[in-house]
């Protein structure tokens, strides 16, 4: 995650991506839903899914280490 937020946003995804594409999916949710300000699913925090509550807090940890070694 740290290594995609210090490419350019014009870069193709990154080797260690291309070979996970399920995880450059779920980078892409995570973007998307913290952008709209809306849950992946239907209900509140305890209806989503447990995968993407961890890789969601995964990804918003590493947001944030990154921002705060800016």
């Amino acid at each position: 995650m740290l290594m995609c937020l210090s490419a350019p946003p014009s870069a193709p995804p990154r080797n260690a991506l291309a070979a996970a594409p399920h995880i450059a999916r779920l980078i892409g949710l995570y973007n998307m839903c913290r952008h709209l300000n809306t849950l992946p699913d239907a209900g509140g925090l305890l209806d989503q899914r447990a995968d993407y509550v961890a890789y969601f807090a995964i990804f918003g940890a590493a947001e944030n280490e990154h921002y705060a070694n800016m």
